[in-house]
């Protein structure tokens, strides 16, 4: 998930930027459907959560890639910002390079649109084979040093920017001067939030979205979830509240415990993204607004994963990317265009955690547990490396 680091004071979040959009855009918005639409939209519901819940298959994304055209390569990456989620993420990429002996140099940044840029121009300085966007720093915002890379004979891989409903490079918004998009599959992780909720409340939900402005995943995921509760739950109320990435904290959030207060029915609360997790969570002790009400989130990092965990806490589902997958997955593309190879549909899958699977993950769960090893062992083999030993 694209993330920055969030402030780390409640006073970060009073001042202008937060944007409260509270609107009843739901099936019904409260009005009262006939018995059969809500049965159906249930049924529909728990479909989708228990597949899944299942640990997801797979399945190479292209053709194999000849490992000698990739050792010796050098590649840039500079991430959004220097987030758990990407500490984790990173960990796992130097796995995966390391087996065909390519050298990965991270550029560390504060997720600021000026760190992006030095960090562009410290990489077209260095001459690398191929610079690494990783998590969406926004290539919109990067024109200039993008074309320059083009110009230096620099190919650019960029990933967890776009959906993966979108186009390809070079026809998805933004990637004009791209080689190649890792995407991520934000639309189906805001159904099956939603459809957690519609199954898990039997269709008579009343939910608050937060999420983040500026951030394309963030707005594909709150549209797909609005969708589907419009779809399958025409009795559900749903509002979103949307923050800004730097008004983000782990104290409790004006906006959220506004909403709170609006609405003493809410019963549950999408924390979009995990890092949204403590400031939501501090939010629903203001004025104790928080009994009984159900926490949801997305990316299944180690801390939400063990929130999810905790017998009888607010948190209990996440819908998880596995980082190992996803890491492998980044490089997998990156590879392909190292070695001269066309770029492919290239994605991670989710799995939902909650109170009915969440040992799967370990104890405590690991950020990369219930996922299997079939990924790692499939993306070596693909990359001629057999096992990877």
């Amino acid at each position: 998930m694209p993330v920055l680091k969030a402030a780390t004071t409640a006073a970060a979040v009073a001042v202008a930027g937060l944007v409260l959009a509270a609107c009843s855009s739901s099936g019904g918005g409260g009005a009262h459907a006939d018995q059969a639409a809500v049965t159906k939209g249930v049924a529909a519901a728990k479909t989708a959560v228990e597949a899944a819940r299942q640990v997801p298959a797979w399945t190479a994304p292209g053709a194999a890639i000849d490992p000698t055209k990739l050792r010796g390569k050098k590649v840039f990456v500079i991430p959004i910002s220097e987030s758990s989620y990407e500490t984790q993420l990173e960990k796992q990429e130097k796995v995966a390079a390391a087996k065909v002996g390519v050298k990965l140099t991270f550029y560390p940044n504060q997720g600021a649109v000026a760190d992006w840029v030095k960090g562009m121009t410290t990489a077209i300085a260095q001459k690398p084979d191929l610079i690494f966007l990783e998590s969406a720093p926004d290539p919109r915002q990067l024109g200039p040093q993008l074309q320059a890379a083009k110009k230096a004979g620099i190919p650019v891989v960029a990933s967890h920017n776009w959906d993966t409903e979108d186009p390809n490079a070079p026809k998805c918004l933004g990637c004009e001067y791209l080689s190649g998009v890792v995407k991520g599959p934000f639309s189906e992780g805001g159904r099956l939030g939603a459809d957690w909720v519609i199954n898990d409340s039997k269709g008579t939900a009343d939910v608050v979205i937060v999420t983040i402005n500026g951030i394309n995943a963030a707005t594909e995921m709150t549209a797909a979830a609005k969708a589907e509760y419009k779809k399958n739950c025409p009795n559900c109320k749903v509002k979103v509240v949307s923050l800004a990435l730097t008004d983000i904290s782990n104290g409790a959030i004006s906006a959220v415990t506004s909403a709170l207060a609006a609405d003493p029915k809410v019963d549950y609360l999408n924390s979009q993204f995990d890092l949204l997790i403590p400031g939501v969570l501090a939010s629903m002790q203001v004025g104790n607004h928080g009994k009984g009400i159900k926490v949801f989130s997305y990316n299944g990092t180690t801390p939400g994963m063990e929130q999810v965990a905790k017998s009888g806490g607010p948190v209990e589902m996440d819908v998880a990317e596995p980082v190992g997958w996803t890491a492998f997955a980044n490089l997998d593309q990156v590879f392909r265009v190292l070695a001269g190879m066309p770029a492919v549909q290239e994605t991670n899958p989710l799995r939902i955690f909650d109170r009915t699977n969440i040992s799967d993950a370990g104890g405590p769960p690991n950020y990369d547990g219930g996922f299997g090893t079939a990924y790692q062992t499939g993306f070596f083999r693909l990359w001629g490396v057999g096992s990877g030993s």
